[in-house]
């Protein structure tokens, strides 16, 4: 059980980082520049990126819960997604939905962070 449990924070943690920070190489190798580091940036990638590793410190001080649990499957879903209904917020966080930097940042790690929720919460009710 602890073993299923750390395998999902550590997806979790890698789906983040993957959101957080994979764009910038992306665009040094294609562009031969980093992205601008603005607020459309960071509420587009760190944003969301916080919120799949804030459960994380929740969860080591206070354990799994299903509320933690629930928090890191929606911010899976928010990851996975902000590159359709994100424009809608702010016309700056337009990104090309096939463009290769979409997909690692977004529907890759988006993926990963489900998937260790999904662990998480199997552990969870395993428990129970």
């Amino acid at each position: 059980m602890l073993r299923v449990e750390r395998w999902g924070s550590v997806l979790i943690a890698l789906g983040a980082l993957l959101t957080a920070f994979v764009l910038g190489p992306v665009m040094l190798i294609e562009a031969g520049s980093l992205p601008a580091l603005d607020s459309h940036y960071i509420l587009m990638m760190w944003v969301p990126a916080a919120l799949a590793v804030v459960p994380l410190f929740y969860q080591r001080s206070r354990g799994l819960d299903l509320p933690s649990v629930v928090v890191v499957l929606l911010a899976g879903v928010v990851i996975s997604t902000i590159p359709f209904w994100g424009p809608n917020l702010d016309p700056d966080m337009k990104m090309r939905l096939d463009w290769i930097g979409t997909i690692l940042s977004h529907y890759v790690a988006g993926a990963i962070v489900l998937l260790g929720g999904v662990l998480q919460l199997r552990a969870l009710m395993s428990v129970r």
